[in-house]
């Protein structure tokens, strides 16, 4: 794991990760198998090497954010065009 600071660190992905972790196993297996081929399509566009750059700066990575954007690619997360890892507090419907 990455140290909590610095390029490549990121507290929301640190959640995601231990959400996903605590899913059951078919659920889990379910959501990683979309990670999974979110990141290989990432990869084979060639998206993914300036942003695990270490060496990080702003200017080719907002170049990448706008290719990536134009992939129009569905996140990992949604089903049916809707969230599939939201926690709501309880009583709540929406």
């Amino acid at each position: 794991m990455l140290p909590p600071e610095g390029p490549g660190f990121s507290p929301g992905g640190v959640y995601l990760a231990g959400l996903v972790d605590s899913f059951p196993p078919a659920r889990k297996e379910e959501v990683v198998g979309r990670i999974e081929a979110f990141a290989s399509e990432l990869d084979r566009q060639g998206v993914t090497g300036i942003l695990l750059d270490r060496e990080y700066s702003d200017d080719p990575v907002m170049a990448v954010a706008e290719e990536y954007m134009s992939l129009r690619l569905p996140c990992p997360f949604l089903v049916d065009e809707s969230t599939s890892i939201a926690r709501w507090p309880a009583g709540n419907s929406t």
